[in-house]
């Protein structure tokens, strides 16, 4: 039983890796980028060489024609950093740029996989969600025509925050943590994110409410969620606030 389990979740790693290398695979190639909006993508960009010395100082002085810098005091960065090892390794930053929207979309499919197939276990109905989610028109016009990447990062964990608000609301709310893992997430990818995960959350509580039972439970584990979040999230907001 455990190794076909193993070679399902093989294979399905591979399809989601060949199907999201098959979408990018034209940019990375081209060694250019393709946008419709240019103020997105430069900002985007020049956030990622902006990392070089983010642990030393959140002002970076190599972009803007050396005048420096301090959007990532402002904007979470940490999810991006991955970004700047790519373009630290091979200094080419349209090459570290496509790779990165790439594995970024690999994750994505990954991870709705995932919190469909832990909704409702059926292998077929989670591949087909993926697919679906991760190449969604919007979230493709992101990546292609606004040049959004923090809003692209984001979405990559919205289904992680829609399995915290199903367990807690509905099924088991000793899995609260699962919520918690979102907003943390999200909190340092994507503010405004953030803050729309939290209007969805409050929302979900009172469409629930009237039909939710172990009410005081369950608002506990909210309440947990919430204050860990708040805690965990405090090194990327107390230096903005």
């Amino acid at each position: 039983m455990r190794a076909n389990k193993l070679r399902t979740g093989a294979i399905i790693c591979v399809f989601f890796f060949i199907v999201s290398l098959a979408f990018h695979l034209m940019f990375i190639v081209s060694n250019r980028i393709i946008y419709y909006n240019p103020t997105d993508t430069i900002f985007h960009v020049t956030r990622i060489v902006g990392l070089e010395n983010v642990w030393q100082s959140p002002v970076n002085f190599t972009t803007f024609a050396h005048h420096g810098t301090a959007m990532n005091l402002f904007y979470p960065w940490l999810t991006l950093y991955p970004a700047y090892w790519l373009y630290s390794l091979s200094r080419n930053l349209v090459w570290a740029y496509h790779v990165y929207c790439w594995l970024t979309t690999f994750a994505t499919m990954l991870i709705s996989y995932w919190a469909f197939h832990t909704l409702w276990p059926k292998h077929e109905r989670a591949i087909v969600f993926a697919l679906l989610y991760a190449l969604n028109p919007y979230r493709i016009s992101d990546i292609i025509a606004r040049g959004a990447l923090g809003e692209v990062i984001a979405m990559t964990f919205l289904p992680i925050l829609l399995v915290g608000i199903c367990q807690i609301l509905r099924r088991d709310p000793r899995r609260w943590y699962i919520l918690t893992i979102a907003m943390v997430l999200t909190a340092y990818t994507h503010n405004l994110s953030l803050l729309m995960n939290a209007v969805v959350i409050l929302v979900a509580l009172l469409v629930t409410w009237p039909r939710m039972t172990d009410r005081k439970v369950r608002l506990l584990a909210v309440l947990k969620a919430g204050a860990a979040s708040v805690l965990l999230c405090l090194p990327s907001l107390l230096p903005m606030a």
